[in-house]
């Protein structure tokens, strides 16, 4: 078939369907509701497409430059990669039940580890199909729309509502996160970074105040997902960015630090509590910690220290180390 060829009648129709669907001018993800709805009305004109186009080449399967310049060609990918994304959405309920399952072996870092290793698929399959390099990227919750997958058939972007897929985002997040806190188990505890904060109780902010207050410092930050390890020490998991942090937070009053650190008292007036920031020393870690006890400044006046050299921090010195 040469490029010249005048379009076929189903050609034609081909064209009309993915125009549909592949809409450049529409600004609003597409729903799973529109994409099943599209692929039930146009099921006959895709089985008719793929006969057809068999007509134009006999380089099997679509081997030559004529066919993929077909509206047939076209529509089957399309058909196709539409018809992976509805079968993609049935899945939820199994990604529902793979985060229960990753809050169950949470605390265990072997059965955190078998976890990982068990799903390590199908997390890399699940991130190609939302449009993100797993190597590269960090999922969060907050994204509303998800690009499918590159057809590589020139059609425009189609882009996936995020509720529709909110369990296979829930996964991605899980196992990312879970990655980073298997690293943090495997840390041996004296090589970890602790940054301490002195504040009255009364005055510490909750976690959506922090967040709320860096965010208003220019960054982009999402609370991703918290751990309780004990009475005093929870974990928490955050996207800094664009890139995953991992911060142990733990508490205790003053007085439990003054054997080992009795310089501290000299700071000390009417504060009564101390929150120990415990990371891996890693860049987004740092950062992390760093904005959260700028925070803490911000909004309880309180001291920052960084007990491995037993420096005191100002405001400036930590927004300076991000």
């Amino acid at each position: 078939m040469s490029a010249s060829k005048n379009p076929s009648p189903t050609w034609i129709k081909c064209e009309q369907a993915i125009k549909e669907i592949c809409n450049p001018n529409e600004l609003e993800p597409t729903s799973i509701e529109r994409i099943d709805a599209w692929l039930l009305k146009h099921q006959e004109l895709y089985e008719r497409a793929v006969k057809e186009w068999r007509n134009y080449c006999r380089t099997p399967p679509f081997g030559c430059k004529c066919s993929a310049a077909s509206g047939e060609y076209r529509l089957h990918k399309l058909y196709e990669l539409l018809r992976e994304t509805a079968e993609f959405h049935q899945k939820e309920s199994l990604y529902k039940s793979l985060v229960e399952q990753f809050e169950q072996v949470a605390y265990n870092q072997d059965e955190l580890q078998k976890w990982l290793d068990k799903h390590w698929d199908l997390a890399v399959d699940t991130t190609s199909l939302l449009g993100m390099d797993f190597w590269d990227e960090e999922c969060s919750l907050k994204k509303e729309s998800y690009p499918i997958q590159q057809t590589g058939i020139s059609e425009p972007y189609l882009c996936l509502k995020g509720n529709d897929f909110i369990y296979a985002i829930h996964f991605i997040v899980t196992y990312q996160t879970g990655g980073r806190r298997l690293m943090h188990l495997q840390t041996d505890c004296k090589s970890r970074c602790i940054q301490v904060a002195l504040v009255r109780e009364a005055d510490i902010p909750t976690i959506d105040e922090i967040a709320t207050h860096i965010e208003s410092l220019g960054y982009e930050f999402e609370v991703l997902q918290e751990f309780a390890n004990s009475k005093t020490s929870v974990s928490y998991s955050f996207l800094l960015n664009g890139r995953s942090a991992f911060v142990e937070v733990s508490s205790c009053q003053p007085e439990a630090l003054y054997d080992e650190y009795e310089w501290i008292k000299e700071d000390v007036t009417d504060q009564d509590f101390i929150l120990s920031m415990i990371h891996d020393g890693i860049d987004e870690d740092v950062a992390c910690v760093n904005l959260i006890s700028v925070t803490l400044i911000d909004k309880s006046q309180a001291f920052i220290y960084f007990l491995g050299n037993q420096t005191i921090h100002t405001r400036e010195s930590l927004l300076a180390e991000i």
